[in-house]
């Protein structure tokens, strides 16, 4: 009977060590707009260095910290380092985030506003909406009182008026993409100046409702209006769809 015990103890021990804790995000904007640290060193000042992730300690965290309703967030990266700020009427708080490595910003649903998550992923920055997971290096700029995102680009500001889950969703409805193989996707400034969503998967053809022949493909969707306005496929295929897809 001890022997049972001592083996159920140590099973137990081992099942609660085995748990993974997700960390929460650094900076969550709530449903009503409102920005809230999530973790603060003990130190709470205007300005706060964090040059090493391991300075954030759990343990030195006294309360959350809600910020004015007219504060703005953004991300920026130069010389390799990564900042987040928040201005606003009371100051400016800012933070070296380069080696922050969970999620630094949530941003809750609100309105059309679909809750999505921000980080840094190999010195990018990543938005992350429902899977679809979107890369960029444009600094990214939240305005929660406007219930604004955007980005800035070399030739100016622009606003997502079309989200990562939109884009995705228009790309389907299009059939331009039948289905997403890794639900990767780029935001980068199109060859004529557009800002766009850059999606990867494949149009699956169905060859005489005997065989299904997927063909790699590539779109991109307007971050403005949500329209396709670029796809790389093979010549052929646009033939091959209108007679099989």
């Amino acid at each position: 009977m001890k022997k049972f015990v001592f083996i159920l103890t140590l099973s137990i021990l081992f099942c609660i060590s085995s748990v993974a804790v997700k960390a929460e995000s650094l900076l969550v904007v709530n449903g009503e707009g409102d920005i809230i640290w999530k973790v603060l060193s003990s130190t709470d000042s205007i300005s706060l260095s964090i040059p090493e992730r391991e300075h954030l300690e759990i343990t030195d965290v006294a309360a959350s910290f809600e910020t004015t309703s007219d504060a703005k967030i953004s991300l920026e990266k130069e010389d390799g380092s990564i900042s987040l700020s928040i201005d606003s009427s009371e100051g400016n708080r800012s933070l070296d985030v380069t080696n922050w490595q969970d999620d630094l910003i949530e941003v809750e649903e609100r309105g059309e506003t679909k809750k999505l998550a921000i980080r840094i992923i190999d010195g990018e920055f990543n938005i992350e909406q429902k899977g679809i997971s979107v890369t960029t290096s444009y600094p990214i700029n939240i305005d929660p009182n406007k219930n604004e995102i955007s980005v800035q680009t070399p030739s100016g500001a622009r606003f997502l008026s079309v989200l990562p889950i939109e884009a995705a969703e228009s790309a389907l409805r299009a059939k331009v993409i039948t289905r997403f193989t890794d639900k990767k996707a780029s935001l980068i400034e199109g060859d004529r100046g557009e800002l766009v969503y850059v999606l990867s998967g494949e149009k699956v053809l169905n060859l005489f409702n005997l065989l299904d022949y997927p063909v790699e493909v590539e779109a991109s969707v307007s971050v403005l209006t949500g329209e396709i306005v670029h796809v790389e496929q093979p010549p052929w295929l646009i033939v091959l769809s209108y007679l099989f897809g």
